[in-house]
């Protein structure tokens, strides 16, 4: 409930976070109180306004809007703790969890910012796993495209992997054909074989 004697957009109180740097601002609403965790440099953004002070509308929705992109920022961090992504794939996840479009993509341009997002180092990543799996090109080219990355950077990607020694398409191509010779396929059968896999 909010103070019934205060205006909608009255700064009702501003409290010390957990984390230094951190406040809490209580700011009375239509029918409720709203509460808002912002850093310190951005309460002195808005003009350090004094408890009991009435906010305009451009602060406010400032306000609003900040909290909004904190909160895909945060979520953002927990996606990418759980594993890497592309672009593409972190943007559509947050969408998913409620992000409008404008805080979805500003979190993902925040992540690379941050140096949380590197779809490079990631899609070589799931191509050294793929190549070791005996993948041919073709299908980790594929795989990749659907994680949401770019023919760029699959390229680039593939290539620092070769380079490295990490994934060898050659080498899991003569595997292949040797796995299928030992089944017992005949040469036709075994060319039908590479075809499907991507050799």
């Amino acid at each position: 409930m909010r103070n019934k004697d205060a205006l909608p957009g009255t700064l009702l109180a501003i409290r010390q976070g957990a984390r230094e740097g951190v406040l809490t601002l209580v700011v009375a609403g239509e029918e409720r109180s709203d509460t808002y965790t912002v850093s310190a440099k951005f309460y002195e953004s808005l003009g350090s306004p004094a408890a009991g002070e009435v906010l305009g509308e451009e602060p406010l929705e400032r306000l609003r809007l900040h909290v909004k992109e904190q909160r895909a920022v945060s979520d953002a961090l927990a996606k990418l703790a759980r594993g890497d992504l592309s672009r593409r794939d972190l943007y559509l996840k947050l969408r998913q969890k409620g992000h409008a479009e404008r805080e979805a993509k500003r979190a993902v341009s925040e992540m690379e910012r941050l140096g949380y997002l590197h779809e490079e180092d990631a899609a070589r990543r799931l191509c050294e796993v793929s190549a070791a799996k005996g993948w041919s090109r073709k299908k980790v080219t594929a795989y990749l495209h659907s994680r949401g990355y770019d023919s760029a950077v699959i390229s680039r990607a593939i290539s620092a992997a070769v380079e490295a020694g990490e994934a060898d398409f050659e080498a899991n191509r003569v595997a292949f054909i040797r796995r299928q010779e030992e089944r017992g396929l005949s040469p036709d059968e075994v060319r039908r074989a590479l075809w499907r896999a991507g050799f």
